[in-house]
């Protein structure tokens, strides 16, 4: 039984690792799919235009960089949980928070791709101010996601900090993008270009969390003994 349990968390620790690698495969297949999407300032005609425009290109990106991306996630936090659960020991109290969290990062992926492969489908006649509104609350709700992502990569440094599960590096990393997800959600509040999703901050972030989740992976990976 004992054999069998560890077996299956073996598996279980390689998809998760599998997943996270995959994970900015998706990611860039997703971006060449659609041109750059609008701006913060973009006008309500430029938003209706871009979505009637690039309907076919903005649903297949919201198909691989929206609902496939997502079921990835849930590979690699379930996967990760497992992993950090095992290296925790018994109280395994931070990698649950992780594995939450973990968790409420996929409805906001699937709402996003969800509201914009919708928009994708609008008439070139609609209310181009209605679909501005809408864009513009799935732009804010995806924000508030940065929030989870950062208590996500937050609970699981800690956790792997606690017990030893990381190289030192990798901690350092995820600090890093844990500080520059909090950072981007509060552009809610602040309304600051600096600090957007859309600004070379917000890249350098992205690019953060991705190397971030690669490299957990790898060490999924390759710690699969842990």
């Amino acid at each position: 039984m004992g054999s069998t349990k560890n077996d299956a968390a073996t598996v279980s620790n390689r998809w998760g690792g599998v997943a996270a690698v995959l994970f900015p495969v998706l990611l860039l297949v997703g971006w060449m799919l659609a041109p750059t999407p609008p701006e913060a300032t973009s006008t309500p005609e430029q938003v209706l235009r871009y979505f009637t425009t690039n309907s076919d290109g903005v649903l297949r990106q919201t198909f691989v960089a929206g609902f496939l991306e997502a079921l990835l996630l849930l590979l690699f936090v379930g996967g990760l949980w497992n992993f950090l659960r095992r290296a925790e020991g018994e109280t395994a109290g931070l990698s649950s928070v992780a594995f939450a969290s973990g968790l409420a990062i996929f409805p906001g992926l699937v709402a996003l791709a969800a509201t914009h492969a919708g928009l994708a489908r609008v008439p070139s006649d609609a209310d181009a101010g209605m679909v501005w509104a809408i864009w513009r609350v799935s732009t804010y709700a995806d924000l508030t996601t940065t929030w989870i992502i950062a208590v996500f990569i937050g609970a699981v440094t800690l956790a792997a900090l606690a017990s030893g599960a990381f190289p030192r590096w990798l901690l350092w990393l995820g600090a890093i993008a844990c500080a520059g997800q909090l950072i981007m959600g509060t552009d809610i509040f602040l309304k600051s270009a600096a600090i957007s999703q859309d600004s070379m901050f917000g890249l350098t972030m992205l690019v953060a969390f991705t190397a971030w989740v690669v490299a957990v992976g790898v060490v999924m990976l390759r710690r699969t003994e842990v």
